[in-house]
């Protein structure tokens, strides 16, 4: 067998002998022979392969160009005469005409990378002698000897040649990424408030203690301006009750009342001021109602809207000038404020007016351009006989009125017997609007157990699936509904509450528990328990149970009393301290702001005096000596 190595063919020996030619003619590195490539021919895709692999370290610096090296200089074992393999420039000895490839046997060369040596190899050692292979002894390349940089105290550290490590230094993102690389959340500022009241400066602080101090002359207000009528109308719009939620159904006509509106209409326009005396029930506050619209071009501050319950004539006078006037954290004092009342003209109409006599008398001379509409009831004090003021009484509707106010609630007409029980209900209740209101609702109630039936015999399998059972406050219609009792016509409260939902019925639980005042409906939930609390306001508005009082709500006239005889006063203690925990969780709240805790001023209060009144009995156990 021949064993002589193949020949190249005749352009491959020749693009060779060229090569060869090139570099002993000393034109650079044997690629030349091909050409130069263009900087503007570079692949795009190498320099973003740089900049990946930067920073795992700087990759190896090029080679520099090396010079031919004379044939005389030769390894050190080589023999006199053998002028040896002639080595190229590039420190490869000159291949032999027909040699192709390296041998089989030269072993596997040392693979090394930008990040260093590969994982699993270690470099070879440095030898002496050079690495023999088919190729011959490649001598090593001709170096200048380069002076060692001088030492320095903080030398930066070499770069990381090994990936796996250079990934380890490098910082993992935490999971959530608004986690703990942002530390701790810093608590919320503390909320706090200063008040000029008078020539003092009170500065409340809930974590550095409050304090009053004089207040200095360069942060005395100025003297305030009036509010415009857009602003008064939407105070007076923000300060109304909640409406209840579902359908508003407007109220009715006031019936028996027209003569008297326009009678009180003629003397308010004419500067006079008007005492509107009245039992509870009567419609006092329904008949204010109308004429606050139909008062509101009678004066050029319009008309002011106030409520008298539980107010002194030093806070109605308060009240007044901050509707009127801009007295943001303001309270001025006792000269400032007459000069400021002096020149308010305005319509004032107080609900629940609850003094009279010489307190009474110094409103009306502090405010000699408004016309005042008071409502009282007969056991409040009578004015002065100096008080410049027109009495007129508000009594029951007659007999007729009565009955169309019971069909206008039931919404159809009465029956013979419906119309007797009602004529004895107008006897017993002196006529009272509210008590025929409330009759209604009884009437409607009796009206809703009678279409009530229950399931028919090919429908008691699927009454198992309704997941309803009866309550036992609501029992169910046996045959016809007989009609109310006269008892129970004159003092509807316990009737009327007994066939209302249970979140109704606990929220009128908490309003006997608070004296009568009903919480916001946004709050009834969490006291309740139930989720859909806030809806009970609905119920308990459309049975005449809760009546509109200043701002909020609370329970008609003589609903407490009865509630009370019916045992929803029980657990009252436990409820108020509930209460009050909730609000004073709530009040702290940093979205509360100063202005809702006011407009719930008056639960807030309720639930403080009667956690007062009527304190916890100590936890068993507590306050004992130890043995």
């Amino acid at each position: 067998m021949d064993e002589r190595e193949p020949e190249l063919p005749a352009a491959a020996a020749e693009a060779i002998e060229a090569v060869e030619a090139a570099a002993e003619t000393g034109g650079g590195s044997p690629f030349d022979a091909f050409g130069t490539r263009d900087e503007a021919e570079a692949d795009p895709a190498a320099d973003e392969v740089a900049d990946l692999l930067a920073p795992f370290g700087a990759p190896h610096a090029a080679k520099a160009p090396e010079e031919p090296i004379p044939a005389d200089q030769g390894p050190a074992d080589q023999e006199p005469g053998d002028q040896g393999p002639v080595v190229l420039p590039s420190g490869l000895p000159k291949r032999e005409p027909g040699r192709t490839s390296a041998p089989r046997n030269a072993g596997p060369a040392q693979r090394e990378s930008v990040f260093g040596t590969a994982p699993g190899e270690s470099p070879a050692p440095a030898s002496s002698s050079s690495s023999s292979s088919f190729f011959g002894s490649a001598p090593a390349p001709r170096q200048e000897p380069v002076p060692p940089p001088p030492p320095a105290e903080d030398a930066a550290p070499e770069p990381v040649r090994d990936m796996s490590t250079a990934l380890r230094r490098r910082p993992r993102p935490a999971r959530d990424p608004l986690g703990p690389d942002f530390g701790p959340v810093p608590a919320g500022p503390a909320r706090t408030t200063r008040i000029v009241a008078d020539d003092l400066l009170l500065t409340v602080n809930p974590v550095d203690g409050s304090e009053v101090t004089l207040c200095p002359p360069g942060e005395l207000p100025e003297r305030p301006a009036k509010r415009g009528p857009a602003v008064r109308a939407e105070r007076s719009r923000a300060a109304r009750p909640p409406l209840p939620s579902g359908p508003a159904g407007g109220p009715g006509r006031l019936l028996e009342r027209t003569e008297l509106r326009e009678r009180i209409t003629r003397l308010l326009a004419r500067g006079r001021s008007v005492r509107l005396t009245g039992p509870g029930g009567s419609g006092k506050s329904a008949l204010l109602a109308e004429l606050v619209d139909a008062c509101a071009e009678l004066a050029p501050d319009g008309v002011v809207l106030l409520s008298g319950r539980g107010r002194t004539p030093a806070d109605l006078l308060g009240d007044l000038a901050t509707e009127v006037f801009e007295l943001t954290r303001h309270r001025p004092g006792p000269a400032l404020l007459r000069e400021l009342l002096a020149e308010v003209g305005a319509v004032v109409i107080v609900d629940d007016l609850e003094f009279g006599a010489a307190a009474l008398d110094e409103i009306l001379d502090v405010t000699p351009e408004c016309a005042f509409l008071l409502a009282t009831t007969p056991d409040t004090p009578a004015p002065s006989a100096e008080a410049r003021l027109e009495e007129l009484t508000l009594s029951g509707v007659g007999r007729p009125g009565g009955l169309a106010l019971l069909e206008r609630a039931v919404g159809r007409a009465l029956s013979e017997e419906e119309a007797n029980w009602a004529g004895d209900l107008w006897f017993e209740s002196e006529g009272l609007p509210l008590r025929f209101v409330q009759a209604g609702a009884l009437l409607q109630q009796r009206d809703a157990l009678t279409a009530e039936a229950g399931p028919g015999p090919d429908e008691e399998d699927f009454a198992f699936f309704a997941g309803t059972q009866a309550d036992a406050a609501r029992p169910g219609p046996e045959g016809e509904v007989p009609l109310p009792t006269l008892a129970e016509g004159a003092a509807p409260a316990a009737a009327l509450a007994a066939r209302l939902s249970e979140a109704a019925r606990e929220t009128l639980r908490h309003a006997v528990a608070l004296g009568g005042e009903l919480p916001h409906p946004a709050h009834l939930p969490a006291l309740t328990g139930d989720t859909h609390a806030d809806a009970a306001l609905a119920e308990l508005t459309a049975t005449v149970l809760v009546t509109p009082a200043g701002s909020g709500r609370r329970l008609a006239t003589g609903v407490l009393v009865q509630l009370e005889a019916a045992g929803y006063a029980e657990d009252a203690p436990a409820r108020a301290d509930a209460v009050a925990r909730h609000y004073a969780w709530w009040a702290a709240h940093p979205s509360v702001t100063p202005e809702r805790v006011a407009a719930e001023a008056e639960a807030v209060l309720a639930a403080l005096a009667a956690c007062v009144a009527e304190p916890l009995p100590p936890v068993e156990g507590e306050g004992a000596e130890d043995d």
